[in-house]
């Protein structure tokens, strides 16, 4: 019994025995690729980590100590950590822009001048997280860019004069590494903490939320 040809010389069952054994390469294929995909992209999350830290040494190398918390004396006292320490990821210009803007409006939530506050940067963002490569609008309607890393900013004291923060992150003027007397390697500075999906936190531009 003779089988038909198909045009290229295999026969039938041939074809479809191909057919049939490159699907399931295929099916095989995927999750290797997804998986070495999210493999990739999970380093960079370190990577990004790594580097907060390298600018937050580089900020306190130049300045004698960490970026603020609410600092009302000074112009940019508005401004999140993030935001301080954007020349040492590489955003100069978004920092100088952000600077001028304080100096037109000190709140920092107000767009224009504060146009960073809608800014993505790279940096500050996993890419697992697929929802932060573009700005996202807050519970109040706001546009803003988000990030995927928060700084630990301890428990704020309101009842005493000037608001203060037991912690490294938050504190006014800033925190000195002198002052960690069990370490730097003991202490947390910054870790990962994705937005909730009502993005009613996470935003890196301002220090507080509006």
């Amino acid at each position: 019994m003779k089988t038909s040809k198909g045009p290229s010389g295999f026969s039938m069952i041939e074809l479809l025995v191909t057919i049939s054994v490159l699907g399931i390469l295929m099916g095989l294929l995927l999750p290797a690729v997804q998986h070495v995909r999210a493999t990739a992209a999970r380093i960079s999350c370190q990577n990004n980590m790594k580097q907060i830290g390298l600018a937050l040494h580089s900020y306190h190398d130049r300045n004698g100590r960490l970026p603020p918390g609410i600092e009302l004396r000074q112009p940019t006292g508005m401004l999140g950590w993030m935001a301080h320490i954007l020349p040492d990821v590489e955003q100069d210009s978004l920092y100088r822009n952000a600077v001028n803007a304080c100096q037109q409006s000190f709140d920092t939530w107000s767009n224009p001048p504060h146009t960073g506050l809608t800014a993505v940067v790279s940096t500050f963002v996993c890419p697992m997280d697929g929802r932060l490569t573009m700005p996202q609008t807050n519970p109040q309607g706001v546009s803003a860019g988000f990030a995927s890393y928060v700084g630990t900013a301890g428990i704020f004291i309101t009842f005493s004069p000037r608001a203060e923060s037991i912690s490294l992150m938050g504190a006014m003027p800033g925190s000195r590494f002198a002052e960690i007397t069990d370490g730097l390697s003991n202490t947390l500075l910054t870790g990962e903490r994705p937005p909730p999906d009502s993005f009613q936190a996470g935003v890196w531009y301002p220090v507080v939320g509006p």
